[in-house]
């Protein structure tokens, strides 16, 4: 029994030797995370991963010499007190954390924009209170680490029984401690391995950021992110510098591409929904201005994600990455193409205020950007049907390629219409299996559907005089308690069951001719009305795009050109890089 208490009090030596550089950590995390909403679903579990973190840098300097381990603890100080002090000013200020975005913003921004942000965060009134909520424990943290050791010493020459006592605690608990946590501990650090192991940025979304639970681990997560997305951009930028053309016929002169949103396609009357959600492009496929394809999946349910697949030539079933590929606007542009890239949500630049980096990281370098678009617009749009006056900032030439992303139906769905455009109400649904809240937003959502359904009318009806193609698809979609899935939004769990797959990865797609498109191209209108039926993987669509403009290149591959007649459709269709989508879902 003395041997195990020995060896118990032990185990609690660390944590006792450094109890107050424990406690006012503690105390750090804990304010940070009250002042600082990040999204952590299981606050205790990292607590209990907090508190192992902190046990092996207490060993660390236990085995450290006295001089070396004062000074490895001051600068872990400095580091705790300034990490946790900016990003509580900047959620304060700017309600943002850590993360890729903010940490580019700020290798980005030179001597003279640094000077002036720091003279407005000192003249903010909120600036204030955080310092002295952090300078209040600042002071704590000097006075008990200059005075609770000697205080802790006399007592133990007082009271002999009081250090023994102590020693016993701290023991037990670090022993029950590492007994309940060591594993769960190593599964996360495993997690964090695994991301730093990743050279894709696709794959990054599979780690969770619950992980990395404190200001320091974002710090670390935000610099590996942007790591690998520098490497990306700078081969993708190399891989579109040698980009050379054969010939090109500009057989279509003008192509819209519309990019939607969040757009569930089983809530669209045009695919069969009992409400009408659809009724302009149901109309126009009944005069046969609108082919409407039925069996078109994206392979991602993130946007980021699904922009790089369907922009490069390279397919996700083939062996590599999205950046052995091209992006084929640069392809269009170099073949003669004047193109534009006019969104409503990635920012030209992540210099501009809630420039979504995660997303746009590639369309963002200065570089990649000249060599793909002849212009992009800069403002953004509460709805859809402002923001496509941001066409009229295009000054088109003899052929044009038009890239527009909308907002669609993106989260949250009652901001993506107007109070005038609302038609549908919870009444309206006979879901006994939906409470009230649930209903309210499934009429939400059908509503930003009927609205898209207006937004994309206006498109068609505004090039209806030019000879014209419309190709108009969504970058993925989203639950809205389908399928007795309870949920509404995205599910990114690694389990693709069908019932996810077919509301998250099947996506609406359509094609509009407008009348002297028909009458100039009768072969083509013919070639859709047969691949309509056809299975299609929207990280295909350059080789669509590219055959509709009569490109030929060594990018262009005519059989995974959706019109062309060597387009069979039989291919695999990965999700995530996880699972056949065709497999899953028993289809040839």
């Amino acid at each position: 029994m003395a041997l195990i208490t020995k060896y118990i009090r032990l185990l609690g030596q660390p944590f006792l030797r450094h109890a107050a550089f424990c406690l006012f950590m503690a105390l750090l995390l804990w304010i940070t995370y009250d002042r600082v909403h990040a999204p952590m679903a299981h606050p205790a579990f990292y607590a209990l991963q907090f508190a192992l973190d902190l046990y092996l840098v207490c060993c660390l300097f236990c085995l450290l010499p006295r001089r070396w381990a004062f000074g490895a603890k001051c600068f872990f100080y400095v580091v705790a007190y300034m990490l946790c002090v900016v990003e509580a000013f900047l959620y304060a200020r700017f309600y943002i954390i850590y993360s890729p975005t903010m940490l580019n913003l700020a290798f980005e921004t030179n001597a003279g924009e640094a000077s002036e942000f720091l003279s407005v965060c000192f003249k903010s009134p909120k600036v204030w209170p955080i310092l002295l909520t952090y300078g209040g424990v600042a002071v704590g943290n000097v006075a008990v680490e200059c005075y609770g050791r000697r205080l802790w010493l006399h007592l133990c020459r007082h009271f002999r029984w009081i250090g023994q006592g102590v020693r016993s605690v701290f023991g037990v608990l670090t022993a029950v401690l590492l007994l309940w946590g060591v594993v769960p501990w190593c599964q996360e650090k495993g997690k964090m391995l695994a991301f730093f192991s990743l050279e894709k940025s696709e794959l990054t979304e599979r780690v969770s950021t619950d992980v990395f639970y404190s200001p320091f681990y974002r710090i670390v997560y935000s610099l590996k992110f942007i790591d690998i997305t520098r490497r990306e951009t700078h081969h993708l930028i190399a891989e579109m510098k040698e980009v050379s053309v054969d010939t090109c016929s500009f057989l279509s002169p003008n192509i819209v591409i519309v990019i939607g949103e969040s757009y569930n396609k089983h809530h669209a009357q045009i695919y069969g929904y009992p409400m009408p959600t659809t009724p302009r492009m149901t109309a126009m496929a009944q005069r046969g201005e609108l082919i409407v394809f039925t069996d078109a999946v994206t392979p991602w349910n993130v946007t980021s994600n699904a922009f790089k697949n369907f922009l490069s030539t390279h397919s996700t079933d083939q062996q590599g990455s999205w950046t052995d590929g091209v992006l084929f606007p640069a392809i269009m542009r170099k073949a003669g193409y004047k193109t534009a890239f006019i969104t409503n949500q990635f920012y030209k630049s992540a210099r501009q205020n809630k420039a979504d980096f995660n997303g746009s990281f590639f369309l963002n370098d200065a570089q990649a950007d000249s060599l793909c678009f002849d212009y992009r617009n800069t403002k953004h749009y509460k709805y859809d049907g402002g923001f496509l006056g941001e066409l009229n900032g295009f000054e088109t030439g003899a052929h044009n390629l038009i890239l527009l992303h909308l907002i669609g139906q993106h989260l949250e769905y009652a901001l993506r219409f107007p109070e005038s455009e609302v038609y549908f109400s919870p009444k309206d649904y006979e879901r006994k299996d939906l409470d009230s809240d649930a209903l309210q937003v499934v009429a939400d959502y059908d509503n930003a559907t009927r609205y898209n359904d207006k937004v994309f009318a206006r498109i068609c009806d505004r090039y209806r005089q030019e000879n014209v193609i419309i190709i108009y698809f969504a970058d993925h979609g989203d639950e809205v308690y389908d399928d007795g899935i309870g949920m509404y939004g995205r599910n990114h769990s690694a389990d693709l069951t069908p019932q996810i797959l077919r509301g998250e990865f099947e996506v609406p797609m359509m094609m509009w001719f407008s009348p002297s498109y028909r009458a100039a191209h009768p072969d083509i209108v013919k070639s859709a009305f047969a691949a309509k039926d056809k299975p299609f993987g929207i990280d295909d669509l350059p080789h669509l795009v590219l055959g509709l403009s009569g490109i030929r290149c060594k990018y262009y591959n005519a059989s995974r050109d959706l019109l062309h007649a060597s387009y069979t459709g039989r291919r695999p269709r990965p999700i995530k890089d996880l699972v056949d989508y065709n497999r899953v879902m028993h289809k040839p």
